[in-house]
């Protein structure tokens, strides 16, 4: 084989290879894996909840009832509302004084008005129909307090 032959040959075979390289980078590059937010946020979530299981010791199984698939069931709802910030303890009026928001603070729910002060028509009405028009009569209707009519209702039935 000549030199030139061989000077040819690896530079088609390296040209082809260069090539190969470059498609396989460049296709990386313009198609990158699934980097989104809700990948990302998916990946967050996994890797708590991995982390919980690891970090928590294993339950002691009651034994609720002598069928094995609802005693499993049983024992895995009594387990997951030891998470749950009010289980473990009834709610009682003591909680309720602070109304629906401090209900909804003791369940670690959001309130609907946080300011504390009374709901606005915004804070009732739907997500889907926010922005929309609202009658006066609907306004009225969904802001009234209503403490005075069900003390009514209360007295004539004679609660």
């Amino acid at each position: 084989m000549k030199k030139s032959d061989f000077v040819r040959l690896i530079k088609e075979t390296v040209g082809r290879e260069v090539r190969k390289a470059v498609r396989s980078e460049l296709s990386e590059i313009m198609n990158p894996p699934d980097n989104s937010i809700d990948t990302f946020n998916e990946q967050i979530q996994n890797s708590v909840q991995m982390h919980n299981q690891a970090n928590t010791a294993p339950v002691e199984q009651q034994n609720f009832s002598s069928n094995a698939t609802l005693n499993e069931l049983l024992n895995e709802t009594a387990n997951e509302m030891k998470s749950v910030p009010t289980a473990g303890r009834p709610l009682t009026a003591a909680d309720a004084v602070g109304g629906r928001g401090a209900l909804a603070a003791a369940m670690g729910l959001p309130t609907l008005n946080q300011n504390g002060g009374p709901t606005t028509v915004q804070d009732m009405v739907p997500a889907d129909r926010q922005g929309a028009p609202i009658p006066d009569a609907v306004s009225k209707a969904l802001t009234r307090d209503y403490r005075s009519l069900m003390k009514a209702v209360d007295k004539k039935r004679g609660k």
